[in-house]
């Protein structure tokens, strides 16, 4: 960008769009608008320097572009039992397997785009009147990282109850039952 005019110019900030990279020391809608323009190309990454921008950055993005999809890549807590944030690594990883496969602009913090993320690996198979379902279900949810709860209110846990299954995707808004 030129030096001399500030604020830049629109075509100064637009110019590297045929690059397919876009640097913007604008702050506020500006970047929501100039990332919708990328993600009309294929996926677009923005990063931003915290969560506080991250949630701007995508309110401002659904407000000047919601046709083309925002998804916001949660930091995870560090932390704690490795166990416990596997189902969040699952999402993350699910996250930006939706970003590749629909396109749109994926938003993340500088920490979070250095955090892990995990894909799923592998779905289970159910057919009708099928036997010894239960026990392989239950070993196959453990095995993926799921938790065993007596109430499923998180991403990442499961409650079996006689034959009624409540189960919560790392990826899902809400459980199911």
């Amino acid at each position: 960008m030129n030096d001399s005019s500030f604020p830049p110019s629109v075509p100064e900030i637009l110019s590297p769009l045929a690059a397919g990279c876009l640097h913007l020391p604008a702050r506020g809608a500006a970047r929501a608008w100039a990332c919708g323009l990328l993600a009309g190309e294929g996926p677009a990454l923005a990063i931003l320097p915290n969560s506080r921008e991250l949630l701007d950055f995508a309110g401002d993005h659904e407000a000047l572009r919601p046709r083309v999809p925002c998804i916001c890549l949660p930091e995870i807590p560090l932390q704690g039992d490795p166990e416990e944030r596997r189902p969040l690594l699952v999402h993350r990883g699910e996250l930006v397997e939706r970003w590749l496969r629909e396109g749109g602009v994926l938003g993340v913090t500088a920490p979070g785009m250095l955090m892990p993320f995990a894909f799923s690996d592998g779905t289970f198979a159910l057919r009708v009147g099928e036997e010894g379902v239960r026990g392989r279900l239950v070993r196959w949810l453990t095995d993926k990282g799921y938790q065993r709860a007596e109430l499923v209110w998180l991403p990442g846990q499961y409650a079996l109850r006689g034959d009624l299954l409540d189960l919560f995707p790392p990826a899902a808004a809400e459980g199911l039952r």
